[in-house]
């Protein structure tokens, strides 16, 4: 992408997944927040529908299959919200449960890494939907 392409969405992928490898990894490494990388996984099966979205527009298919475009932006939106919110929100929820037991660190984390993503989110969902 920066070989190609300076956008506006260069710099919010490329702050996404530094942001995204960070908390990953901070879990990864000693072991802690397993579930929750696990949960961030999750959300990797919304971007299947995501690409074919896109890969369907510049090909054109999405112009020559409307039916199946369709078909794809409606999965798109509901994975959009299984994948990524309802993870996120089942994370917070875990965190909070378990605070009393975590390191301030992994508490700051647990609660704070959700924000990157809700934000990227937000602004993904809008422009699927729109």
């Amino acid at each position: 992408m920066l070989n190609h392409e300076w956008s506006r969405w260069t710099f919010e992928l490329l702050f996404h997944h530094i942001a995204t490898c960070t908390a990953l990894i901070s879990g990864l490494l000693p072991h802690k927040l397993l579930l929750a990388d696990y949960w961030a996984l999750l959300m990797e099966g919304n971007s299947i529908f995501l690409h074919v979205r896109t890969i369907m527009q510049i090909s054109g298919i999405s112009v020559e299959r409307p039916c199946v475009y369709g078909l794809i932006i409606y999965c798109n939106i509901i994975s959009f919200i299984l994948c990524r919110f309802v993870a996120q929100v089942l994370f917070v929820r875990w965190v909070l449960s378990n605070v009393s037991h975590m390191h301030p660190f992994y508490t700051t984390l647990g609660l704070g890494g959700p924000i990157n993503p809700n934000i990227i989110c937000n602004l993904y969902e809008y422009r699927l939907i729109t």
